[in-house]
């Protein structure tokens, strides 16, 4: 019978775990990430297991960089084949189920059986998705016009951003990487620091699969500290052309001007959080007289709908604790997706208008909107809105 000295690094060995491992990859890895080291820790001895290079901010930004440039090829790959890329995931898995659900076990600190029983729960869902990318139905519909018919089709979102925390290290990214990937969504993971050697393994998987079908992007990996990560989404041109009074770049000016403005109660700002990390914001600023509504979110976490539950959330606030009768929100009319946030909040089109973006030192034109208090607590009555807790 092997000892557990005698254990470990066979197990580590057959999942390719190094002494040092890079924490960043976008299908290859980023050698020596500048991010400092960190050391994993058996939380049943404290002995040390391996060592990981962190990503820094750079190191994040030519992750993303990477998936963003191969979204467009993979959202071209027929579903079904997508699909088939999963099912050979889920293969490697059942292949090293062992091995990974030891390192779970030993990393984080679940019973083994728990730790297998995660692995399995990735197989499941892996299974689950290569069906799915034969069943992603639209509608067809009866047109007006004589010899015409209409139909829709989903269309992939882009880059997803899983957050997972240390109590479920492996499960939580397949649940929405797996199906992401048949949707043709390029996926972007930030495991939690505790137990990181588990997600360099997964991804390690996932490596070995891609290449043979000569594919990088796809699936993503940034082991980072916390700290960072919601000033770089902050001061990504992305998001800050998307708003008016976000500018690029953000400084520390910037923020003193942000954090005065709520200082002296003339806007309120509450954070997005996830897991504890920051990935956007929402708010009120009543500088102008009638309360407008605004709100950003990170890159990676587009398309969850956060951003509606936040606008949600602080309708209730405005409405319910604070008394206003009415407030506006504005959405570049280059901005679709803001646009669905306000629609879903019931937020009425009142028309266009040049608005100065301070991101692009220019006027654009903005799509303005309105919300009475009446409407809102009629549509929450009936049941057209959802109510947030």
């Amino acid at each position: 019978m092997p000892t557990l000295d005698q254990t470990i690094p066979a197990i580590l060995e057959k999942l390719h775990i190094e002494p040092i491992n890079s924490g960043a990859c976008y299908g290859d890895w980023i050698p020596d990430p500048s991010g400092g080291e960190l050391e994993s820790l058996s939380p049943a001895t404290g002995e040390p297991i391996a060592k990981v290079q962190l990503a820094s901010l750079a190191d994040y930004e030519c992750v993303m960089t990477r998936a963003a440039e191969a979204f467009p090829d993979w959202r071209m790959v027929p579903a079904p084949q997508r699909g088939e890329i999963v099912r050979e995931i889920a293969n490697e898995l059942r292949l090293r189920k062992a091995e990974l659900g030891a390192l779970v076990s030993l990393e984080m600190g679940k019973i083994l059986a728990e730790g297998l029983g995660e692995v399995q729960e990735m197989i499941d869902v892996a299974d689950f998705a290569v069906g799915l990318s034969r069943q992603l139905y639209g509608l067809t519909m009866h047109s007006e016009r004589p010899g015409h018919r209409m139909y829709e089709q989903w269309h992939p979102l882009g880059i997803v951003g899983v957050i997972s925390a240390f109590n479920f290290p492996v499960a939580v990214w397949s649940w929405n990487a797996m199906i992401a990937a048949v949707c043709g969504d390029c996926v972007l993971w930030r495991p939690s620091s505790e137990p990181p050697l588990a997600a360099i393994a997964v991804q390690k998987i996932c490596n070995r699969v891609l290449d043979r079908h000569n594919l990088k992007g796809v699936f993503n990996l940034a082991i980072g500290p916390a700290d960072p990560i919601g000033a770089a989404l902050v001061n990504d041109r992305r998001i800050a052309e998307n708003t008016a009074r976000i500018p690029h770049p953000y400084g520390i000016a910037d923020a003193k001007e942000w954090i005065g403005a709520v200082n002296a109660q003339s806007a309120e700002t509450y954070l997005i959080t996830i897991g504890g990390e920051t990935v956007g914001a929402c708010g009120l600023d009543i500088r102008g007289g009638v309360p407008e509504i605004g709100y950003w979110l990170g890159v990676p976490f587009w398309g969850c709908g956060y951003a509606t539950e936040a606008a949600r959330a602080v309708i209730d606030h405005a409405f319910g604790d604070l008394g206003h009768e009415v407030l506006t929100a504005g959405a570049r009319i280059s901005n679709p997706a803001s646009r669905r946030v306000l629609e879903k909040c019931a937020f009425q089109w009142t028309g266009v208008r040049l608005t100065r973006i301070r991101a692009i030192n220019s006027a654009a034109p903005v799509d303005r909107f309105r919300l009475d208090r009446g409407l809102w607590r009629s549509l929450k009555a009936w049941g057209r809105v959802r109510r947030v807790a």
